[in-house]
């Protein structure tokens, strides 16, 4: 049987990518509360990359970002990245909620050798209010990416003038618009977009490369959230060429998240 010659027939035949890159940039651990997931767990999260062929991912906790235990959600995340190194990475997640105890979670996290940060609007504050302050602080001292759920862009355009050692990542951009990326895009080389969304509109990901460019696009699954095949698929099966795809899928993350050439078993994330 003939192998597949491009990243599209591997998909079309169900075989697992091989050389090839691949980094999740959205991910998630843990139980939620609203609907039945088949894997929750580390060890799980790891099976579903191998069978794909996703080499590593980074992901927050659902007890921390939606939900409001966040020390044991960072814990979680703390764990899975002590379990698998190299494979799994963590976020910290920032509760606008307290103010007082965010900088002492942040620095308790990153001495546990986490390296970006987590924000949701499920706490209930908007991204420029004052209470997070010190997260953004700590992130911007430090050149640490930050992945922000879904808000207003013009939060975006203001942080990331602010603070603009910071890497941007906005969650869920490849939906039915892009047009509206496209000037915060040309505003601000630290802004990056996430291509996770339980909606998969047609030309989504290839509208989103067009407005942004495609060296600001990363792979998100929000796994485990949502499935990673049905998510990969997105980026996979999108009319782009392989180079374009390969950048996407994970190449773009080299820079963003400081990741190794040849990531080990044993490498860390860069400090």
């Amino acid at each position: 049987m003939k192998e597949p010659a491009t990243l599209h027939e591997m998909a079309r035949l169900g075989r697992r990518l091989e050389g090839v890159f691949v980094f999740d940039a959205h991910m998630h651990l843990g139980d939620w509360f609203q609907f039945y997931m088949p894997v929750r767990d580390a060890a799980g999260a790891v099976a579903i990359m191998d069978r794909v062929g996703i080499s590593a991912g980074i992901a927050s906790a659902h007890a921390a970002a939606v939900a409001s235990d966040l020390r044991a959600g960072n814990d979680l995340v703390i764990a899975a990245a002590r379990e698998f190194p190299g494979r799994l990475y963590g976020y910290i997640v920032a509760d606008p909620n307290d103010p007082d105890g965010m900088a002492d979670e942040i620095e308790r996290c990153a001495e546990q050798g986490l390296r970006a940060v987590k924000v949701h609007n499920y706490h209930g504050k908007p991204y420029d209010a004052p209470e997070y302050a010190p997260a953004f602080e700590i992130a911007h001292q430090r050149s640490w990416p930050v992945l922000a759920h879904a808000g207003p862009l013009d939060v975006f355009d203001r942080l990331a003038a602010t603070y603009p050692n910071i890497r941007w990542i906005l969650a869920h951009s490849a939906g039915a618009d892009a047009a509206p990326f496209a000037d915060l895009a040309k505003k601000h080389d630290n802004v990056f977009f996430d291509t996770c969304g339980s909606a998969c509109p047609y030309d989504a990901v290839e509208s989103l490369v067009r407005a942004v460019g495609v060296e600001r696009v990363l792979f998100g699954s929000d796994a485990v959230f949502l499935s990673a095949t049905q998510q990969i698929g997105r980026i996979l099966f999108a009319r782009l060429t392989d180079d374009e795809k390969q950048r996407i899928l994970g190449l773009n993350a080299r820079r963003v998240f400081d990741l190794p050439e040849s990531p080990a078993a044993d490498a860390p994330m860069k400090k």
